[in-house]
């Protein structure tokens, strides 16, 4: 199979490729398997001969506590042989729906945005969910591996070792309250040069409901780049915005 690369995230990790038969801009990476939680488990992996071997690690991360990766083609090695697909940027499903409800002068007007299927690579991740220094840190880095917790799979401090993995890609499927307008319409008590005066509150991106785990799972820093579909790095999110403001009509 010939892979070829069409993203570097800038710490090394090639995560898109062009590939025959899968979706274009699809994510590529490295199967997560926890951490290795002993030397014991380590020893045992390594003692395993060449074509037997089902985990792997980076030079220097067979340590306890350290990320380790299903070895895909089973050599003991871990490089770009081990990349396999792992996930679509496309949604399998995707639209919108809204509706306006009126009451005499009062109108409320909204639409829902709504995907499901995609994945994301929150590239942020390779520093604030492997305890690298200087950076803040994932939440959920308080349940990391350490001596007193030697069965979490959430890698050690200072693990940071730039492997794309499934740990990374996230379903980016949402559904979001994209606009909501309300309009209230004067027809009465107005000056005679006045036909009618709309007074009017909209709001953009009001609230998100998404198990992704970054700010936001419409971003991409590829921006209009047609081959990379679906990449988070800390890239800032749509905004909320909120606007009031008067249509006059003469």
């Amino acid at each position: 199979m010939v892979k070829v690369s069409i993203d570097n995230n800038g710490y090394s990790a090639n995560t898109n490729y062009l590939v025959v038969g899968v979706p274009i801009g699809a994510n590529f990476g490295v199967d997560y398997a926890g951490v290795w939680h002993n030397q014991a488990e380590i020893d045992a992996e390594l003692a395993k001969p060449a074509g037997q071997r089902t985990m792997v690690s980076p030079s220097g991360f067979y340590k306890p506590g350290k990320p380790r990766y299903g070895d895909y083609n089973h050599d003991g090695n871990l490089n770009a042989d081990d990349y396999h697909y792992l996930g679509t940027p496309n949604p399998t499903l995707y639209g919108g729906f809204g509706n306006r409800f009126a009451y005499k002068n009062l109108s409320l007007d909204f639409f829902f945005q709504y995907n499901h299927g995609a994945t994301m690579y929150n590239a942020i991740e390779f520093f604030m969910g492997a305890g690298a220094e200087y950076t803040n840190q994932f939440a959920y880095m308080v349940n990391r591996w350490t001596p007193s917790n030697p069965t979490s799979d959430i890698p050690a401090v200072n693990s940071r070792d730039n492997v794309p993995s499934s740990r990374f890609l996230h379903d980016a499927s949402l559904i979001r309250l994209k606009t909501v307008q309300l309009n209230y319409t004067l027809k009465k008590g107005l000056p005679k040069i006045f036909r009618q005066v709309d007074v009017f509150f909209t709001a953009s991106n009001l609230f998100l409901i998404t198990k992704y785990n970054g700010f936001d799972p419409e971003v991409n820093k590829g921006g209009t780049n047609s081959l990379i579909r679906a990449k988070d790095d800390g890239t800032y999110p749509n905004a909320r915005v909120f606007a009031f403001g008067v249509n006059v009509g003469f």
